[in-house]
């Protein structure tokens, strides 16, 4: 292979790697795995849950266009997880916001019919992007179609909801 052959593969390596690389998360400036400080525990946590090592703590954010509520899931002290909540009128507006927080668009788009009880359709947009705590995806609907959501998939998440859900499972267990 001749050498302009070869730096110019190098350079489309550097542009695709780059491209697909993952974006820093953050949420209000605090990383999965940052301690909870007493400051953010005082505005943000309820009080009853003062010196607890596992608490969900929340504030709204205004975008100008709506409010997004924020959820922080603390335990042993430490960050592991966020949640979005959001109307779905104000989707694009949050889109927009995480895609120039990163710095690029999302490494995925796709778009999938929701079918309401009442037999109406809507067409929910979801997009993610890779970051170094996890995938972040942000769906135009959430759990309903009155609410948008998103979420980080951090690893320390996904672990705190399987010990959560074999808690329960113990409890159903010795009531049986």
């Amino acid at each position: 292979m001749d050498k302009l052959k070869k730096a110019l593969l190098v350079i489309l390596t550097l542009q695709f790697s780059e491209a697909y690389a993952a974006v820093d998360f953050d949420i209000t400036g605090m990383e999965i795995g940052d301690q909870l400080t007493e400051e953010f525990r005082y505005s943000n946590c309820p009080a009853k849950d003062k010196g607890k090592p596992e608490v969900t703590c929340s504030r709204f954010i205004d975008l100008g266009s709506g409010k997004v509520f924020v959820s922080y899931y603390f335990d042993e002290f430490k960050l592991i997880g966020a949640t979005l909540s959001f109307k779905p009128e104000i989707f694009n507006d949050v889109l927009a916001a995480y895609t120039k927080k990163f710095g690029k668009e999302p490494e995925s788009k796709k778009e999938e019919e929701v079918v309401t009880r009442a037999g109406v359709t809507y067409l929910n947009q979801i997009v993610a992007w890779e970051t170094t705590s996890g995938k972040f995806e942000v769906s135009k609907y959430g759990s309903s179609i009155s609410n948008g959501s998103a979420i980080i998939h951090s690893p320390e998440f996904a672990n705190y909801a399987k010990k959560k859900q074999a808690e329960r499972q113990k409890k159903l267990a010795d009531k049986l």
